[in-house]
């Protein structure tokens, strides 16, 4: 249970230092459009959304910034694993310090993404295939790095 919970507390606090640093750098501030003027389309977007229902317009206007800052902090989380590591271990970090179990997940991940051609690729990195909860998982293994 408190490891739960310790991994809980370690993911927010990495989620609110991700988004104070997207800030910092101007891709989300404070001052960035409301939901409103964007469900009002007072903010121009490239994809006309008009041909949707306005409720499912509305969802989607709420969730982008939410999958945006998401998106952002993941991806930076995979890039600090692979750094770190890297740098500590060596080029074999992944199969040294990645458990088997995770290993195999993303192997199967990768399999099911070459079958769905209609899938985005993703980058040709195994972390770019490991779920944002096996990260906190490695870096938990490998705190001492």
């Amino acid at each position: 249970m408190i490891e739960n919970i310790e991994k809980f507390v370690f993911k927010g606090m990495l989620l609110k230092t991700e988004l104070e640093a997207l800030e910092e750098v101007g891709v989300m501030t404070k001052e960035s459009p409301s939901l409103r003027d964007l469900a009002e389309n007072k903010i121009k977007t490239e994809i006309s959304l008009e041909d949707f229902n306005a409720r499912i317009r509305l969802n989607a206007i709420k969730m982008s910034s939410v999958y945006m800052a998401f998106f952002c902090f993941e991806n930076s989380v995979r890039d600090l694993i692979t750094e770190r590591l890297k740098e500590c271990v060596g080029s074999n970090w992944w199969n040294r310090c990645v458990p088997k179990k995770i290993r195999d997940e993303v192997i199967k991940r990768k399999g099911k993404d070459n079958k769905n051609k209609w899938h985005a690729p993703r980058a040709s990195d195994n972390i770019a295939y490991t779920d944002f909860g096996n990260m906190a998982n490695i870096i938990c293994k490998e705190w001492e790095y």
